[in-house]
């Protein structure tokens, strides 16, 4: 799926609950990746939501919109998201 040069979008259909979806609707604007982890029990859903280009990202002093937006986004998941704010790294193998 393309959106011109403002989005990237890979990963291989999911499918997720209407809330969540409409949350992370709201939320892709940078280069965006998914992969589904399944194990004998469960399924997980790996997304990264990664900026590029921009300065080095530095941990909030406190949360700002797309942290709240992102948290929310997925508040009826089992597993609440993670924020890593390290140097940009290659994508998901």
């Amino acid at each position: 799926m393309s959106f011109g040069d403002r989005v990237s979008l890979d990963g291989p259909p999911v499918h997720l609950k209407p809330s969540v979806a409409q949350g992370l609707a709201l939320i892709i604007r940078v280069t965006v990746q998914w992969s589904p982890q399944v194990d004998a029990n469960d399924t997980e859903l790996y997304f990264r939501w990664q900026e590029r280009g921009g300065p080095p990202a530095n941990p909030p002093v406190e949360k700002g919109f797309e942290s709240v937006l992102l948290e929310h986004a997925v508040a009826n998941t089992d597993t609440p998201p993670t924020f890593d704010y390290a140097a940009e790294r290659s994508p998901m193998n």
